[in-house]
């Protein structure tokens, strides 16, 4: 989250979705709004901000204090959340974010007590609210990863995959530090209890999910040409424990991500960068697997590699508190299948909730290439990751509008929309103007700065 997102939403003031708590050691205050956002509609809590939205920061070192909070969090809530706490600097002073989703277990406890949200007062819940969220539990359906696994045996757990998931918990949850007994991890994880394994705990812990799940293969696939057909150099499907399946796919997008080499043109020094941001990449494989619908037979995921671009598809849709717009900016925090999240986050394979596709933009920026692009479609979410290469002008990808105006603005030159659709646009509306302005963005031939009236488009070095 970056300083001028924070500040626009500390400018609001206390609402249904933010808090303010000034003293970093108010550990009760932020329990207890932390339980309020999970039964309600989720929010996030700003430590070291007073009520009147002024940066007071943390005092104490922080890396310390986010520790404790993240500790108290994970220790004092039950049912287990996904929950995440990190540090911002905003005025050159730290701060503490807790992002919290809108809870899929409600009512979520702190200490034996429910509270709820109502307006921006966090309250302790009357039994009329106490009520109503066991109702809409018991009118939910299960998910999906919570019911039971059909037919999974103490014979196909992976035992080491179990623990290894422990070790690495330790550092976000120390209550972890003294578990062992795979059994008790995973009914830490709501992956296993009495009546037998769940189905997240299959996906996650099996030796081989697909045999009873053959969804949760992973297909990959190395096209020779852009244009999808039956030519291929490289087809493989992958199963096992789906942190080991992220990590061999992983590797093969390392292989497929060669590097090119550049020369300047006023130098003849070589340099060799890559031509996908790693980064993007990794982030774009954990959203495919965590967020995908695993209900469906016909379901999966799979990972498209073509000469310009790769191509990231997961069954399912995008939750309806999200639209594809909102995949640009800071978005709500909506896990689909959050008992699989919370474990790519205690493996250090995810990080915030909602931060995921801005990390992805930001790393396809950082190299020069054109911004991503998500599909929500009926057979499900693709996103689609283009390669850093020198942006190809042809008249079949650019109008003669675009055209006129890469050739005629030199790099650095900003233009507001309504310059550009008197110049280069005469006789379109607004909206049309702004849709090439747009299009030339996520093609990585102008950059966006500012927002609102004082928008302008920035000409990039070709």
């Amino acid at each position: 989250m970056n300083q001028s997102t924070i500040l626009s939403r500390l400018k609001k003031g206390e609402n249904a979705s933010n808090e303010f708590i000034a003293r970093p050691n108010a550990l009760d205050a932020i329990g207890k709004t932390a339980v309020a956002f999970l039964n309600t509609a989720g929010g996030t809590i700003y430590v070291g901000v007073g009520d009147d939205g002024g940066i007071h920061g943390v005092t104490e070192p922080a890396e310390d204090t986010a520790a404790e909070i993240e500790r108290m969090l994970n220790s004092r809530i039950t049912p287990s959340s996904f929950v995440t706490v990190s540090i911002e600097d905003v005025q050159k002073k730290p701060i503490i974010v807790v992002d919290v989703p809108a809870g899929h277990d409600q009512p979520y406890v702190l200490d034996g007590a429910i509270f709820t949200r109502s307006g921006s007062r966090t309250k302790p819940a009357d039994s009329a609210a106490i009520r109503k969220l066991v109702q809409s539990q018991i009118d939910t359906p299960q998910r999906w990863e919570r019911r039971l696994s059909p037919s999974m045996t103490e014979d196909d757990l992976d035992v080491d995959e179990v623990l290894a998931t422990a070790r690495d918990a330790v550092e976000q949850d120390a209550s972890f530090e003294d578990l062992s007994e795979p059994f008790e991890i995973l009914r830490k994880l709501a992956a296993w209890h009495p009546e037998g394994f769940t189905q997240g705990g299959d996906v996650l812990f099996s030796h081989d999910p697909t045999i009873r799940h053959p969804q949760c293969r992973v297909q990959f696939v190395v096209f020779a040409d852009d244009k999808a057909g039956d030519e291929y150099l490289n087809l493989k499907w992958f199963s096992g424990p789906l942190l080991q399946v992220a990590d061999q796919v992983s590797r093969e997008l390392e292989s497929a991500n060669a590097s090119k080499v550049f020369f300047a043109e006023d130098s003849l020094k070589r340099e060799q960068r890559s031509r996908y941001a790693p980064r993007a990449l990794r982030e774009a494989l954990v959203n495919a697997l965590v967020h995908r619908d695993y209900a469906g037979y016909s379901g999966g995921a799979k990972v498209s590699v073509y000469p310009s671009r790769i191509e990231f598809w997961n069954s399912g849709n995008l939750p309806d508190e999200i639209s594809l717009s909102d995949l640009r900016g800071e978005h709500p925090s909506v896990p689909v299948n959050p008992d699989i999240a919370k474990v790519f986050y205690l493996r250090g394979q995810m990080e915030q909730l909602g931060r995921g596709t801005l990390k992805i933009i930001k790393a396809c920026e950082g190299i020069g290439a054109r911004r991503p692009k998500w599909q929500d479609q009926k057979s499900g979410v693709t996103l689609t990751i283009f390669a850093a290469d020198k942006p190809s002008i042809s008249a079949a990808e650019l109008n003669d509008r675009q055209r006129a105006f890469l050739d005629n603005v030199e790099p650095g030159t900003k233009i507001a929309p309504a310059d550009y659709a008197a110049t280069y646009a005469a006789g379109l509306t607004d909206r049309s103007a702004r849709r090439d302005l747009v299009d030339l963005e996520d093609r990585g031939f102008v950059r966006r700065e500012g927002a609102g009236p004082a928008t302008v488009y920035v000409r990039i070095e070709d």
